[in-house]
This record gives C-alpha cells, sequence and structure tokens, in this order.
C-alpha cells in the first residue's frame, strides 16, 4: 500500500494535502524530491507550486552594481528554464504552478509557502553532517524548523552525502510536522 493510500485510509477519502510546494533547484537531490512529489501530486490529486530561489551577493562599488545586474539577468533567465523544464516533468500533474523568487532560499521558500496556502513542502535535502550544517547552514533545516505545515525532507537514495556511499532507499524521506 502506498503512502498515500494509507493517509486516504486514514484521513478518509478528502483530499489531505490538496496542494504541494516543492522547492527545485539543479542539484540531484531536489531532482529526485520532485520525482516523490511528482508521484505524491498525483495518487493525492494535489496542485502543485514549483518554487525556485536565487541570490545575487555582489561586494558594493560602482562596478559591481552592473557585474550583478548582469549575474540577475542570467539567474532570472536559467531559473525561469529551471522552473518550465521541471513543470514538463510534471505534465500529468493537474495544475501546476511556477514561482521564480530572490533572495535568502528558506526565507523565500516558507513566503512562497505562505502566500499560495501550502499544505505540504516537499524539498531535497544534502544530508550533511551536523559540523557541515553549522558552519554552512541548511536551507532544508532552516524551512522545517519555521514552516507552518509539514515539511517533506528527500535525500537522493543513491548516495549518502556524508560518505559518498550507497545508503538504505527505503529510509530516503522524512516527514516533520
Amino acid at each position: 500500500m502506498t503512502p498515500a493510500n494509507n493517509l486516504k485510509r486514514e484521513f478518509g477519502q478528502e483530499r489531505f494535502f490538496k496542494r504541494l510546494l516543492v522547492a527545485v533547484d539543479s542539484s540531484a537531490q531536489a531532482s529526485f524530491a520532485v520525482e516523490e512529489a511528482t508521484r505524491l501530486a498525483d495518487q493525492l490529486g494535489a496542485d502543485v507550486v514549483l518554487v525556485h530561489v536565487f541570490s545575487v551577493a555582489f561586494v558594493s562599488s560602482p562596478e559591481s552594481i552592473y557585474l550583478a545586474e548582469d549575474i540577475r539577468k542570467n539567474c532570472v533567465v536559467a531559473g525561469d528554464a529551471l522552473l518550465t523544464k521541471t513543470k514538463q516533468r510534471m505534465s500529468h500533474v493537474s495544475r501546476v504552478q511556477m514561482v521564480l523568487a530572490e533572495g535568502d532560499p528558506a526565507d523565500e521558500i516558507l513566503k512562497v509557502a505562505a502566500q499560495y496556502e501550502a499544505d505540504l513542502i516537499v524539498m531535497g535535502t544534502h544530508a550533511r553532517g551536523r559540523i557541515a550544517q553549522a558552519v554552512i547552514g541548511s536551507v532544508a533545516r532552516n524551512v522545517t524548523k519555521h514552516a507552518r505545515c509539514p515539511v517533506l525532507t528527500v535525500a537522493h537514495p543513491r548516495l549518502d552525502n556524508r560518505a559518498n556511499k550507497p545508503i538504505d532507499v527505503e529510509n530516503h524521506a522524512s516527514v516533520t510536522a
């Protein structure tokens, strides 16, 4: 029995998750999360909101303003292309919306989730160790900590990023509320 069927059985035929927010980037982890979200949306009949967040940081000097604007334009083009490609992968999902945002990834994902009234956030995780998370942070951890809805974090099942070795495919996803 699939997880969606378990939810339907437990909560009746009413759609439990009506709108999924799926955070996408160009990583293998995000790609795998998209696969999981597509399956879940298809099984539940849920709508999907795809969000890609980019950030342009620059040193403030007169020359860097022009450079930052060029970088920003490139990020918009690349982000639009990524969202369009991802939407095409989800072609059998009934309704897919795309959002391109600029800023801190965790903050923007949370804002978009609130704006679109997401019932579930789905995102990839790099499964970094605690030291790496403390030093460079974790978007997934920050979203999970501050989200107003459940968050499904999906690690790529073929690689454990901490040891670069295969992991147990049965335990590649976790949900926190």
